[in-house]
């Protein structure tokens, strides 16, 4: 739990900092920020871009900062407990890779590994180098990335000093491309977005994970199978003594002078959450708008903003700052929580392109953004591992508080995989034979209201980051589908249109071959031809062989089912009406468009071909779509049968536009499954382009044993609400036809009285 240590009374701030540093240093540094100058000086160095690092002190009555201190000045700090006004201490760094020997010193005091400090003090992954003049070490980085370390400034690490010295031999470095010499934690942080680390010591809990920021108003591209952003790591330590250190990756390593337009909009977002906290602990900022209370946080008790704020104690805030720094739900919301992200626009926009224009480029851009999706899934699932396993070590040290014989706790590691880390450890339990019961568990209890907090966001992140990253990831599966359905779609009609206008010429050729074989006679040389017949003989000829070969082609396209529909053969600009839509007329021929769906394995395709051909075919679960035309009763039914799978029915809704009817197909056997059929139904009727479409329901598989009967169907589905629309349900066995055409005569008589209407 946090706490101070010291057990005198509470003296004046300054007088607190006066007794650490005899040289005054500390006083003319810290600053009370509940005054209005002074919390604005602070929060206008927090956003310099030259700040390094700041040290809050605060408790429930007093609140003071100090920025950029040096090592000697953090040591002094270290040096003695805090006043008992002081019940938090806020240690934040910028740049770690430029303040190294300052993070050794606090880490060292709190007992932290050495190699945990190693890697908070790793050099930053350098942005590629440009071909210019090396320049000189500033006074703002001690050590160029550029420049090999010298040998006295190695010597304080024994690992780097043999390192660099084993460099100068010329078989160790023919060897390094077979070793993990080139391997930095900064590199694999920066290749493994989800990668993080959760340690515990006796007096210490570090949690490292990376955050994703969106610049508006920069672009910041990361390849094609990384989302967008700037990408930094954080390391964030809760001590024992109510000490919360937290350190951020440099967003600019390795370079000078940026530009203040590029470096401005930069930190106003990788810096906003530790804004928002900061000002939340001085009393001068207060939410003045509803907007503005969603990102105001309290970790001080205010005694004078209602019993809310009273509720916080003062042994809560380093908890709560704990969480409050590893919560930035800002930049989660603006990636991927809100309704229109950047994600979910994308598939839209793809989505209309594919309508519009579907070609094989789009499934290439659809795998680069679900590459993007599965990354940003892996980042919050990181998340998601690193609270469960801080809950999980939160119910440890809480059970081992309430009992008076703790229990072997195991250590916890910073990496690796979860299971290969409890296996690791509970051999080395095995191992040792027996347990010291004096032993202490390592890790710092939070508070109760820092523990509910968690367990909230674990919820949040499940709810509304990571499922809508799933459905995102659904979503393209399904446009992936829908592109190769509408390519395929699109090259049928493509080759039905030539089809149809290779019958379109060759009937007209066959049209005119009788005229011309009659002109051809009308003109020949022959005794008793030559000149033996008048031009309105010819004329008269013409015109009933003409018109004999049109009903001819009319009768034999009817009868061969090659006539070419609405468009007709015929058609010419004068007549303004083809000879099909007038046989249309006389023998009442009439289309009607058929979408046929229903959960997978119900029976669909077997039913199309069925009707189709009359027998039985062997089918495969339906990926895409089959389509068919069925004649019956002078109605030319087209059916569309779609796959059924979970990850196909939100491709259902393509097939919607024009359709007439909707045949619904349900196994009878499948008692389990009836809900969710009735779930889809619902769904898809609901939609306003199948307002007017008749419902026909096939109860299929009646043959079976313990199929549920069409009554029973009836009420599963809740058929007898749709009140104002025109359904009926057909018990149906697709292996033997039984009801399949029963169910067609409905659909047609439907259709004629529809027409009548």
């Amino acid at each position: 739990m946090s706490h101070t240590t010291d057990s005198r009374d509470s003296t004046a701030p300054q007088d607190y900092y006066s007794s650490l540093d005899d040289e005054g240093s500390l006083v003319e540094k810290f600053k009370n920020i509940d005054d209005k100058t002074q919390f604005y000086t602070a929060m206008r160095r927090l956003a310099d871009p030259l700040t390094q690092n700041f040290v809050l002190d605060f408790g429930n009555e007093e609140a003071w900062c100090a920025s950029d201190l040096g090592t000697n000045e953090l040591e002094l700090l270290l040096s003695k407990p805090r006043d008992r006004c002081f019940g938090t201490r806020w240690i934040n760094i910028w740049a770690p890779e430029e303040q190294k020997e300052s993070i050794r010193a606090i880490t060292r005091y709190y007992g932290v590994s050495e190699r945990l400090q190693g890697m908070m003090c790793t050099e930053p992954v350098h942005p590629e180098p440009e071909t210019t003049p090396t320049t000189l070490p500033t006074k703002r980085t001690p050590q160029s990335p550029h420049v090999v370390p010298s040998f006295q400034h190695e010597v304080d690490d024994a690992e780097n000093a043999l390192k660099h010295l084993a460099v100068e031999s010329d078989d160790y470095r023919k060897s390094a491309s077979a070793s993990f010499k080139n391997l930095t934690f900064a590199q694999v942080t920066n290749q493994i977005w989800h990668f993080s680390s959760v340690d515990h010591g006796p007096r210490y809990t570090c949690i490292g994970y990376n955050t994703l920021f969106v610049i508006p108003t920069l672009s910041q591209p990361n390849g094609k199978d990384l989302p967008d952003g700037k990408r930094l790591w954080t390391w964030l330590i809760q001590c024992d003594d109510g000490t919360i250190i937290s350190i951020q990756e440099n967003p600019f390593p390795g370079r000078k002078g940026v530009p203040i337009t590029e470096a401005k909009p930069v930190l106003d977002i990788v810096r906003r959450n530790i804004r928002f906290i900061f000002a939340g602990v001085s009393r001068q900022h207060f939410a003045m708008s509803e907007s503005e209370s969603l990102i105001t946080i309290r970790v001080r008790h205010f005694s004078d903003l209602g019993p809310d704020q009273a509720n916080i104690k003062q042994e809560d805030g380093p908890s709560l700052l704990f969480y409050y720094i590893f919560d930035d739900w800002v930049s989660s919301y603006g990636l991927i929580a809100k309704r229109e992200h950047k994600y979910g626009v994308a598939l839209e926009k793809l989505r209309s392109q594919m309508l519009d224009r579907p070609v094989v480029d789009l499934v290439n851009e659809l795998h680069w953004l679900g590459r993007r999706l599965a990354v940003l899934k892996r980042l919050y699932q990181s998340y998601e591992l690193i609270m469960r396993r801080l809950l999980q070590r939160q119910r440890m040290l809480r059970d081992e508080a309430r009992s008076s014989h703790p229990a072997a706790i195991q250590y916890g590691a910073t990496f690796g995989d979860m299971e290969f880390v409890d296996m690791r450890q509970s051999s080395v339990v095995s191992n040792s034979g027996y347990h010291n019961p004096n032993e202490k568990s390592v890790g710092v209890q939070l508070s109760s209201t820092a523990v509910a907090r968690f367990e909230r966001l674990v919820d949040r992140i499940n709810l509304y980051c990571l499922s809508e990253i799933e459905n995102c990831l659904n979503e393209k599966e399904s446009l992936t589908f829908l592109n190769f359905n509408l390519i395929a779609l699109k090259d049928s009609q493509a080759v039905e249109k030539l089809t149809r206008i290779t019958i379109l010429l060759a009937k007209a050729t066959i049209l005119f071959l009788p005229v011309s074989l009659m002109s051809a006679y009308f003109s020949t040389e022959l005794v008793g031809v030559k000149n033996g017949y008048t031009k309105t003989q010819y004329w008269v000829s013409f015109t009933v062989i003409f018109i004999a070969s049109i009903l001819l082609l009319t009768v034999f396209g009817y009868a061969s089912d090659t006539v070419e529909g609405s468009e007709g053969f015929l058609a010419t600009d004068n007549m303004g009406i083809t000879f099909s839509r007038l046989f249309d007329r006389l023998w009442g021929r009439k289309e009607m468009r058929i979408l046929m769906v229903g959960l997978d394995a119900a029976g669909k395709t077997t039913i199309l071909y069925k009707l189709k051909l009359g027998e039985i075919v062997t089918t495969i679960p339906t990926i895409g779509f089959n389509v068919e035309t069925v004649e019956y009763k002078n109605i030319q039914f087209t059916v569309w049968d779609v796959g059924g799978q979970d990850k196909i029915r939100p491709l259902w809704r393509h097939y919607f536009q024009n359709t007439q009817g909707i045949i619904f197909v349900v196994d009878s056997n499948d008692r389990d499954r009836v809900v969710e059929a009735r779930e889809e139904l619902q769904r898809m009727l609901n939609e306003d382009e199948l307002r007017d479409a008749l419902l026909l329901v096939f109860a299929n598989k009646q043959d079976l044993p313990n199929a549920m009967s069409p009554a029973e169907i009836t009420q599963q589905l809740g058929l007898q609400s749709l009140t104002r629309r025109a359904w009926f349900i057909q018990s149906t066995c697709a292996t033997t036809g039984d009801g399949l055409y029963e169910g067609l005569e409905w659909l047609a008589d439907a259709l004629r009285k529809t027409n009548r209407d």
